[in-house]
């Protein structure tokens, strides 16, 4: 095997210069020169060449360069294996929270559907000046219905900030189940509630859990235990309270839309009764309507009177009718002039109610299909007059007074 005899000592001025390494390499062929070598052979070589402490420097830069890279490369990776290894991934609750959690909420729900008691909070406070921890103790009121059916503290109702009242919020509904009932110390004053809450809370199971143990043949489930009864009771009373709740609310509306159409009726029967007192303001005020359901009342209580009064009239007019018949006999009466009908030109919507209406100096009340009645001191509806005949430009006081179904 060649070897190559070469100084330890990197020396400048034994360095060659470029036209004779270049004639050196066009004589020497590489693949010649280093055929049949092994590794080993040209590490041996390459010391030789570049003299032990070269090597050393290359091989140390090369060790440095390649270190920097992997630490550079692979520390992100790392760092987050282990973050991801040893850390709770964000967003989820850890599963000792889970229940605690599940009772504040039940807590609020609660309060918030039936009312609470006053609860106090427990806090604490760190002066940045001196560094010493004071201990607050904030006693929060009652609850109390506002005007909505909704429980807020009481006192706040009319606020500035809160007119309705101020509802109670998570954080403060954690005061408050801690006061209720605490599980660690198995002290409160509501056990009953927390027992309610186990018996519906159910332990939430995670995907991978949920996977091992569908897979697993021992796997281990949460039983809920309640009786048959029991739940349907609940159930129904939650329905019952809806319901009742949602029925209130309806009659509520339509008491107050009632209300408020009847004190419009009202309003309006008492102008027009206002407008009838003066002549002047009767001619101007003919169209202001009195409603149609507000004169049927008064007319089914007077239908009784009206229907006697006519058959006591129809009684006298059959009897006056009699000595007439003789008198005329032996008379020779001349034919009668007819009459001078003035045309009417009063008219009125056709809307099914009785409008103000002056005839022959007198106050009426008259329908556009003709109906009239006497108008009472009040303005509002009085006795059957009788029926318009335009022919004869009068009231037909033998005219029957219809019927109207009371409303």
């Amino acid at each position: 095997m060649p070897r190559v005899a070469a100084s330890k000592k990197t020396v400048v001025a034994d360095i060659p210069e470029a036209s004779e390494v270049s004639s050196v390499v066009e004589e020497v062929k590489p693949e010649v020169a280093f055929k049949g070598l092994t590794k080993a052979d040209m590490a041996k070589l390459l010391l030789q060449m570049m003299g032990a402490d070269a090597v050393a420097e290359l091989a140390s830069a090369k060790k440095t360069t390649k270190k920097s890279s992997v630490k550079k490369e692979d520390k992100p990776e790392k760092e987050k294996k282990e973050k991801k290894a040893g850390s709770q991934p964000k967003g989820k609750v850890p599963k000792q929270l889970l229940k605690p959690r599940a009772w504040v909420e039940f807590t609020l729900a609660h309060a918030l559907e039936n009312g609470w008691e006053e609860f106090i909070i427990h806090q604490s406070k760190k002066d940045k000046e001196t560094g010493e921890v004071a201990e607050e103790e904030i006693v929060m009121p009652a609850s109390e219905l506002n005007d909505d059916g909704c429980y807020v503290y009481e006192g706040t109702i009319g606020s500035a900030k809160y007119p309705a009242g101020r509802q109670m919020i998570q954080k403060e509904a954690m005061s408050l189940s801690k006061q209720r009932w605490a599980p660690k110390t198995k002290t409160g004053t509501h056990e009953e509630l927390y027992d309610e809450f186990e018996a519906q809370y159910e332990e939430p199971v995670d995907d991978e859990e949920e996977t091992k143990s569908s897979k697993s043949e021992s796997s281990s489930k949460v039983v809920k235990r309640m009786t048959i009864a029991e739940k349907e009771a609940e159930q129904a009373r939650k329905k019952a309270e809806k319901e009742a709740e949602k029925e209130e609310k309806k009659a509520a509306k339509e008491a107050e839309k009632a209300e408020k159409k009847a004190a419009k009726d009202a309003e309006k029967a008492l102008k027009a009764a206002e407008k009838s007192t003066t002549p002047k303001k009767a001619t101007s005020s003919a169209k202001t309507p009195i409603p149609a359901a507000a004169a049927k009342a008064v007319l089914a209580a007077k239908m009784a009177e009206a229907k006697a009064a006519k058959s006591v009239a129809s009684s006298k007019a059959s009897v006056a009718e009699e000595p007439e018949a003789e008198e005329e006999k032996p008379k020779v009466v001349a034919p009668p002039k007819k009459p001078l009908v003035k045309k009417d030109t009063w008219s009125c919507e056709d809307d099914g109610q009785l409008h103000p209406w002056t005839f022959g100096g007198k106050k009426y009340l008259r329908m556009f299909s003709g109906e009239i009645y006497e108008a009472g001191p009040d303005g509002g509806c009085g006795d059957w007059a009788g029926m318009w005949d335009a022919k004869k430009g009068k009231i037909d006081d033998s005219a029957p007074e219809p019927e109207y179904d009371d409303e």
